[in-house]
């Protein structure tokens, strides 16, 4: 598996992006850049890659997102799937 690109409905220039692969996983990671702010809102970001042409099962697939916001470091985490 090969990380093919990503996006999302942010400003690109707010994030930086990076993908690897972490203990069999590949992982995506969109780290917010110093002084930029998100605001409240449904936000889409998206992470691609290679697979065997046609249709794919995604049970297997899954998500997290960690966030942290103001000072105190408060935040939030969620995680699923995708089937």
């Amino acid at each position: 598996m090969k990380e093919t690109g990503g996006w999302r409905t942010r400003p690109a220039a707010d994030f930086d992006l990076s993908a690897r692969r972490e203990g069999g996983f590949l992982v995506y990671r969109w780290t917010l850049k110093p002084g930029r702010t998100v605001p409240p809102g449904e936000h889409v970001f998206a992470g691609q890659y290679d697979h065997v042409a046609g249709g794919r099962d995604a049970k297997d697939d899954t998500y997290r997102i960690d966030a942290t916001a103001d000072a105190a470091k408060s935040g939030a985490a969620v995680w699923g799937g995708f089937a």
